[in-house]
């Protein structure tokens, strides 16, 4: 393994040296497959995040911060909003479809009526709904917490803290 930093790599994949991103995945992708692991991702779906979080640091390396020479803070930090988006997407795409009726179920109404009052009580509980989501979607863990998250990381053979949960529940 080599004994250059982040930094010093990183510097050069910004010159153009677009290969040198390959041994930044070989340093990290573990890591943060591990953070989506312990986030409660199935593993099929933890691989396509920690994909997503590698596009993303590509996709915006010219406003990449690197802390103390390791961009893994930026990662792990990443890793987490990619894997909120991912579940906001799937969450959407659930009330989705619990909008559709079921298969084979026509849905006639022969009173010619259109069930307003159903229809008002639907959109305020999905309201409800929407406001509880976006609630538990702009939870923002406590710097200690992302720090304490950040020193584990960097040793992979160390356990995971105990002291992990907050008064404001857990990171993931």
């Amino acid at each position: 393994m080599t004994t250059e930093t982040d930094q010093q790599i990183w510097q050069r994949v910004l010159a153009g040296e677009s290969a040198e991103f390959a041994l930044l995945w070989r340093r990290h992708r573990d890591r943060i497959f591990g953070h989506h692991i312990h986030c409660g991702a199935a593993a099929q779906e933890a691989e396509d995040l920690t994909a997503a979080t590698f596009l993303e640091l590509w996709r915006r390396r010219a406003a990449v911060r690197i802390v103390d020479g390791s961009l893994l803070p930026w990662l792990i930090v990443t890793a987490q909003n990619v894997l909120r988006n991912a579940a906001r997407a799937r969450r959407r795409y659930e009330r989705f479809l619990a909008t559709l009726p079921p298969p084979g179920v026509q849905q006639d109404d022969p009173a010619g009526t259109s069930g307003a009052d159903d229809e008002r009580v639907a959109a305020v509980q999905a309201r409800r709904s929407r406001r509880a989501n976006w609630r538990k979607d702009r939870a923002i863990p406590s710097r200690p917490l992302v720090l304490g998250l950040v020193k584990w990381a960097k040793t992979p053979t160390a356990p995971w803290p105990s002291d992990i949960w907050t008064t404001a529940g857990p990171f993931c």
